[in-house]
């Protein structure tokens, strides 16, 4: 009865060590597709209430690019907003930091003071360093390609959203 217990006990643990080298393995395709999905270069809209502006309402241009990606699901960029203003364009370029969370495709993403380059804003409108709160999606109308959607902190109105898209409009 040993003998069956011991060859038995081995059995398990020789199939506990393939489910583990699996398991490892499918974070590890995991991470590779997150590192080959943020690589690409995104571009997106971000719509804000803002009572400085006729209007109400603040529509930038996005731009994700240059990201370097880490094996523990952080990455580090270059973000750039823009919006026009009484026929005059401004523009900001930053560093981004951010982390997908694999469980539940989150992505946060952290726009640092740290600019590349600036506009003198009117109207006493201020480049935000703000955190996005996006999650990630497929994109179902155009397969292979990948949305970003979410709010960024200080949005807290229903009809205020960021979305980046890697389909190139």
């Amino acid at each position: 009865m040993r003998e069956y217990l011991d060859y038995f006990a081995s059995k398990i643990v020789r199939s506990l060590a393939v489910l583990l080298i699996a398991l490892l393995m499918i974070q590890n395709l995991s991470a590779q597709s997150a590192e080959s999905i943020m690589k690409t270069r995104w571009k997106g809209k971000s719509v804000s209430r803002c009572d400085k502006i006729n209007g109400g309402y603040l529509i930038c241009d996005l731009s994700l690019f240059d990201i370097d990606f880490y094996g523990d699901a952080s990455f580090w960029g270059t973000s750039m907003m823009s919006f026009s203003l009484d026929d005059k364009k401004y523009s900001c370029t930053a560093s981004v930091n951010g982390k997908i969370n694999f469980s539940n495709n989150g992505v946060t993403l952290t726009h640092t003071r740290k600019y590349l380059y600036t506009s003198e804003l009117p109207n006493g409108l201020s480049w935000p360093s703000n955190v996005d709160h996006l999650t990630l999606y497929k994109d179902e109308e155009h397969p292979g390609y990948f949305i970003m959607q979410g709010k960024s902190s200080g949005m807290y109105n229903s009809d205020e959203v960021v979305v980046y898209s890697t389909y190139p409009y």
